[in-house]
């Protein structure tokens, strides 16, 4: 019998890029009696379908032109940041946002909580908004950047779990190589679980639809991001010490995992609301992050009851 975890991570599956979007057709109807544009965007606040706050918000911005694939360089980013607006560019990027303004809240909500735990471990400058980015169906795809941060803290977990289980002085060569003692099997089962319980989850939509639709690269980000989150939470129960680092500069005495929140975890709140998490910048004195929006019509993906 699947557990609550293992349910849970079903679902992150089933709503990987698949917002609810549950005012689609309302949005869809104010559309039809007007040309896009700024005016536009503030009808859907007179009709009750935007918060009003959201209008000149300086702290959520669109993407206005196509951002290049590859790993973004923090210059790079100034340039579209600087071009983006605070309002969606086109009809179907406001469609995207507006029908989901629930799932958007949660989503940039996420962002804040990453932000916040990501400064308790490295310094970053306060947090200053989101940058939405559409993802267009039937795109070649795009790619994420890694979450480098995450990647070190699931090693340095391994290896602290590693030295309690198996070998004092262990030191990481290889995750694989590592989760293969027979003293990390019970772990690997959990690791491998969750990443295979979230590919079920994106099985069960309907293999054909979800793969020519969703960007590899997309999905490799979720996956990224759950093993980080598991393996954390691993060296939480085995009450695994995070030793100070480079790394982690925040981080100025041993520090049992125990106390510290999981700095992945609110990430998979924005895949659970049915978005992505792209990447988080530096810029202007303030610190971005970017979320990415499917511009896919609900038919396509409809949510399970």
């Amino acid at each position: 019998m699947a557990t609550e975890t293992d349910d849970a991570f079903f679902r992150l599956g089933e709503a990987f890029l698949n917002p609810t979007r549950a005012r689609a057709d309302e949005v869809d109807r104010l559309a039809r009696r007007s040309t896009w544009d700024e005016e536009a965007w503030e009808v859907m606040v007179t009709r009750g379908v935007i918060p009003e706050d959201w209008i000149g918000s300086p702290a959520r911005r669109f993407a206005t032109t196509p951002w290049p694939q590859g790993n973004w360089q923090a210059g790079i980013f100034e340039r579209h940041l600087a071009r983006s607006s605070t309002m969606p560019p086109s009809f179907a990027f406001a469609r995207a946002i507006a029908a989901d303004v629930p799932g958007v809240l949660r989503a940039e909500e996420g962002a804040r909580a990453w932000h916040a735990r990501q400064a308790a471990l490295a310094p970053l400058p306060p947090f200053a908004g989101v940058v939405w980015r559409a993802l267009p169906p039937l795109g070649k795809g795009w790619r994420l950047q890694s979450d480098d941060l995450a990647l070190r803290l699931r090693d340095a977990a391994l290896v602290q779990v590693m030295r309690r289980r198996v070998d004092p002085s262990y030191e990481l060569t290889s995750i694989d190589r590592a989760l293969e003692s027979d003293a990390m099997q019970p772990i690997q089962v959990r690791y491998n679980g969750a990443i295979s319980r979230v590919m079920d989850g994106v099985r069960s939509r309907c293999d054909s639809q979800v793969y020519r639709f969703a960007s590899v690269t997309a999905l490799r980000s979720l996956i990224e991001r759950v093993g980080p989150t598991v393996m954390f939470d691993e060296a939480q129960r085995e009450d695994a010490v995070l030793e100070p680092d480079w790394r982690w500069p925040m981080i100025s005495r041993a520090t049992r995992f125990a106390a510290l929140l999981n700095p992945t975890s609110p990430c998979l709140d924005v895949y659970a609301a049915g978005y992505a998490c792209q990447g988080l910048y530096d810029a202007e004195g303030g610190a971005w992050v970017v979320l990415v929006t499917p511009l896919l019509h609900a038919s396509i993906f409809p949510r399970p009851a």
